[in-house]
């Protein structure tokens, strides 16, 4: 149980981790529209709108450098 994060560092890493995926969601929805890696619609698809490939990234991204950022590191976690 030693071994667990206490909660307000949880927290540390949850708000920062929220807030940088709603913030990063519609700017890389606008990059992937600049680079044509959306997913157009078509007789087989459900949405009937181009939907874009990479919101995927800014939900990884958002979890993935508040953790870096706020986890503490040692060896024995690499």
């Amino acid at each position: 149980m030693s071994d667990l994060l206490p909660h307000n560092h949880l927290a540390l890493i949850f708000f920062p981790a929220l807030l940088l995926s709603l913030w990063l969601t519609p700017v890389v929805i606008r990059y992937s529209v600049r680079l044509n890696t959306v997913d157009r619609p078509s007789e087989r698809k459900v949405h009937k709108k181009a939907v874009s490939r990479m919101g995927g990234a800014a939900m990884v991204a958002g979890l993935v450098l508040p953790l870096l950022f706020f986890s503490p590191l040692d060896r024995t976690m690499l």
